[in-house]
């Protein structure tokens, strides 16, 4: 057992602790040398039960006799690194669980056959993103039986370190694996499919039908939006559970921490539970193992008629869609799980942004120089956070690459990193000149181009893309030994609106916002008068300009384009003379 101290960040041997991303320890190129963290001792045990080879182990002073002295006694011939226990959080960014993380080697991946061969009652996660929902499932598919789970590609890895947590260790328990096909491949292996959905030829999730089904495959869709139209047309039946006032449920839970979140309606958490059946454990609870001989007793509502006003202005809005005069299309807004990359995300305005669309429910990956920052945030907000400097364009396109192949495409990008620097003209060289353009304007060009040739690529057109420029009041408007800061803003305003002619080939509108005093720091040490001189009454912050880029790129507002929306509080507006 050897028991290595360490007293730096730098240790060689941790790395995969701290400095290392989710992707990077997935290592997709080379699956046999991926690898990833498995967190408290009662998981650890779980994990080497099931025969994951464990690599290292990180782990308090006072653990190694106390919670994890078995597992160190089981893993003899592996590495175990200790410190105390701030310097271990704050080489992880986080209090390990029980005081203890394990690294273990990455299986190799199972093909769908061999996972289903022996099941007959599955269930498929499709483009579920959040790890705490994907960990729930997994707890649930355990408890109740269910003999395998396939995750379609856009869903959140299970073996990602706060999936694994909160699944108690179930991932290692319950056989999984990717799904590359379409469901018509699950039906060659002789499974009936049933995408719970909410239509108007559903059936109720008590129909007879389902329980005679020898082989059965649930489809769970994603937390925002469900499924997508063509895979619940893909589906042999599509099942909806019948709730109180006649509301049904769509999809899995929301985010953790809030209420769960289905379709346009919220139902409140009452303690503790989900009421309903609103969360991912009574949905599979539903098609458990035992062929629905359990009936689950349906909690009452508690929701102070909220839920009926909400029905009946649901059953308005789609009576009101029916005889709509643009064809019966949609007003109301549709939110899916997208795939959004913002550059400059780890502190002040990209911070915000970057919370504000995990929050809804997007996958975000963002970039930033500051790499402890970053590093910080992306714990936080459960995204991925690359270490680049957006002046290097090697890197920056780099970075984008990687991305692209994991997720396969960037639907947003935020094009938010920045520097400001002012100095009187005569004391600001060219070099720093060129220097304000290059972290300010260039990254604009360099994202929204390698997006384009990535999009030109591909043989299946995305009918989405979003590009938002963060610009400034400061295009039209400037103080002495600006210039640099300036021109940059306003190098940023006239791109824009070429970029949207440029791109409309391939769905994406590019628009810019321009705001003006956003306090990032010490908004509660403002004085009075910074509040009172704007018209709004008070000065910006960062989580104004972060609903406005949801905003933005909601789907339906595609006829937006080429714009730029100024946000500051009226100040522009405002006639200034000195009296």
């Amino acid at each position: 057992m050897p028991v290595i101290e360490i007293s730096s960040l730098s240790h060689p041997g941790v790395e995969m602790f701290c400095t290392l991303t989710e992707a990077q320890l997935r290592n997709r190129i080379e699956p046999d040398k991926g690898i990833f963290i498995v967190e408290s001792p009662k998981v650890i045990t779980r994990a080497l039960d099931a025969g994951y080879e464990p690599l290292a182990i990180l782990c308090e002073h006072k653990h190694i006799t106390g919670d994890a002295s078995d597992i160190i006694e089981r893993c003899s011939n592996v590495p175990v690194y200790t410190g105390e226990r701030e310097l271990l959080a704050t080489l992880t960014g986080y209090v390990l669980t029980r005081g203890v993380l394990c690294a273990m080697r990455r299986p190799e991946p199972r093909g769908m056959e061999d996972v289903c061969q022996k099941a007959r009652r599955i269930v498929v996660i499709d483009g579920v993103v959040d790890t705490t929902n994907i960990g729930a499932i997994f707890r649930s598919a355990a408890a109740l039986g269910i003999d395998a789970v396939l995750l379609t590609r856009n869903s959140c890895d299970p073996l990602n370190r706060r999936a694994v947590r909160v699944s108690m260790g179930t991932v290692f328990l319950v056989p999984w694996t990717w799904m590359d096909g379409s469901l018509g491949d699950l039906g060659r292996l002789g499974f009936r499919t049933a995408a719970m959905a909410l239509t108007d030829n559903s059936i109720s999730i008590d129909n007879p039908v389902l329980a005679t089904e020898p082989r059965l495959a649930i489809v769970m869709g994603t937390e925002g939006d469900g499924l997508s139209q063509e895979t619940i047309a893909a589906a042999d039946y599509v099942v909806r559970i019948p709730m109180s006032h006649g509301v049904d449920s769509l999809n899995v839970a929301g985010q953790p921490q809030r209420p769960w979140h289905f379709g346009n309606f919220v139902l409140r958490i009452h303690n503790n539970s989900p009421i309903a059946y609103r969360s991912p454990t009574t949905i599979v609870n539903r098609f458990n193992y035992d062929y629905f001989c359990h009936p689950i007793k349906k909690r009452k509502i508690m929701a102070d008629n909220y839920l009926e006003k909400k029905y009946e202005e649901y059953k308005s809005r789609k009576e009101g869609r029916t005889n709509h005069p643009y064809n019966g299309r949609k007003t109301t807004v549709i939110h899916k799980t997208r795939r959004v990359f913002v550059t400059g995300g780890a502190e002040g305005i990209g911070k915000a942004i970057v919370r504000a669309f995990r929050s809804a429910g997007h996958r975000v990956a963002f970039c930033d120089r500051n790499e402890a920052a970053g590093k910080e945030t992306a714990l936080q907000t459960g995204t991925s956070f690359f270490h680049v400097d957006v002046s290097d364009q090697e890197a920056l396109e780099n970075c984008m690459q990687q991305i692209f192949k994991e997720w396969g495409d960037i639907d947003i990008i935020i094009n938010n990193a920045g520097i400001s620097c002012f100095s009187p003209i005569t004391e600001t060289g060219v070099e720093d000149f060129d220097r304000i353009l290059s972290v300010n304007l260039r990254p604009v060009f360099i994202t929204s181009r390698r997006l384009a040739i990535h999009r030109q690529s591909q043989e299946a057109p995305n009918p989405f893309g979003r590009i938002v420029n963060i610009c400034s009041t400061r295009y039209l408007m400037s103080e002495p030994g600006s210039e640099g800061y300036a021109a940059s803003k306003g190098g940023i305003y006239s791109l824009t609106h070429a970029l949207a002619l440029s791109l409309a080939q391939w769905h994406i509108t590019v628009n810019s916002i321009s705001p003006g005093w956003i306090e990032m720091r010490d908004y509660e040490q403002l004085r009075p008068e910074d509040h009172a001189q704007h018209p709004s009454g008070r000065v910006g912050k960062p989580e104004d300009i972060a609903r406005l880029c949801l905003f933005i790129c909601q789907e339906e507002n595609d006829f937006m384009n080429g714009e730029n929306v100024t946000i500051d509080g009226g100040m522009t507006k405002k006639m200034i003379y000195i009296e």
